[in-house]
């Protein structure tokens, strides 16, 4: 590619995600960001659009206050787990804390979308591994992952996939 692909115009995409306005604009980018690189590799495109979070949003991004009330939740249905990003398949939301930097941000949303996609938890190094920063953009394992999940297909995935590989040191 001739550089970053812009991220898809709602209405152009099959699943538009609703991200909530608590996200800052550079948290937005990020999440843009981790869209753009699913939809190089992945059938389904996604796009997201700004907007109100309310009852009626199917698929929804939102901030989770990190160690609040609902994290403490959460964090006990995962064995305690400092869980650090959430995808519920039922209603297809997505929730990230609120305390991640500029390295994390985007390595938890990418994972996330993975799980939009239908993928489950690979072996490191990858960015759908269970822990973060074994990866720093998708790998052959996340590929393979989505294969057999069913969301990619193509001969030249794994090449579009290729990308920086090692521990981020958080």
């Amino acid at each position: 590619q001739d550089g970053p692909a812009e991220p898809p115009l709602p209405g152009t995409c099959e699943r538009e995600f609703v991200v909530s306005e608590a996200f800052t604009a550079e948290e937005r980018g990020m999440l843009d960001a981790a869209v753009v690189r699913w939809n190089a590799v992945a059938h389904e495109q996604f796009c997201l659009r700004v907007g109100d979070l309310d009852g009626s949003v199917r698929h929804g991004i939102f901030r989770i206050p990190y160690r609040g009330e609902y994290w403490q939740g959460l964090s006990k249905t995962f064995g305690g787990a400092d869980v650090l990003g959430v995808h519920y398949g039922d209603t297809d939301q997505i929730g990230i804390v609120d305390v991640l930097d500029e390295v994390s941000f985007p390595l938890v949303a990418l994972h996330e979308f993975g799980h939009a996609h239908g993928l489950g938890h690979t072996e490191a190094p990858a960015i759908m591994h269970q822990a973060i920063g074994t990866a720093l953009d998708l790998t052959v394992l996340d590929i393979a992952e989505c294969h057999r999940a069913g969301a990619c297909s193509g001969q030249d995935a794994p090449a579009r996939a290729a990308g920086h590989q090692g521990r981020v040191q958080l």
